[in-house]
């Protein structure tokens, strides 16, 4: 486990020369600032797909070290087809794939992140939060594609 940016992240079991993949989540959110999933973590950089209840929103950030960067963000009032705003504590259902340069991201069966990012082709899984969110990581499933 380790802690940065105030975030602290744990990776799971895997190779660093993993590269396409389909992470399937349930969490179950009860208070904080928000949590989220890791992928294509080597070293120092990942990508983290938050769920920011703080900021009303997902993202997708990259990260480097200390360094951040944001390369896709929803607010949670632009999701349409019957998105309900989340409740605490309740059970989310995220599935996050990473396939090439292309990645998606699902909450509770509707798709929420859609882009491409090609900085980090390979990597690990993991899980975090932040400023002392209380989330349970209660299943946590991973599919090589």
């Amino acid at each position: 486990m380790a802690t940065t940016l105030s975030r602290t992240i744990s990776l799971l079991p895997g190779e660093e020369t993993w590269t396409d993949y389909t992470v399937n989540v349930v969490a179950t959110f009860s208070r904080g600032e928000g949590y989220g999933i890791i992928v294509r973590a080597t070293g120092s950089t990942y990508y983290i797909f938050s769920v920011e209840m703080v900021n009303n929103c997902f993202s997708a950030i990259r990260v480097r070290g200390n360094s951040e960067v944001w390369v896709a963000r929803k607010s949670f009032r632009d999701i349409g087809g019957g998105w309900t705003f989340p409740r605490r504590p309740e059970k989310h259902y995220i599935t996050i794939t990473a396939k090439g340069d292309h990645f998606t991201m699902t909450f509770n069966g509707i798709e929420v992140l859609n882009f491409r990012d090609s900085h980090y082709p390979t990597g690990r899984v993991g899980i975090g939060k932040w400023f002392g969110s209380d989330v349970a990581f209660e299943s946590i499933t991973i599919q090589r594609n």
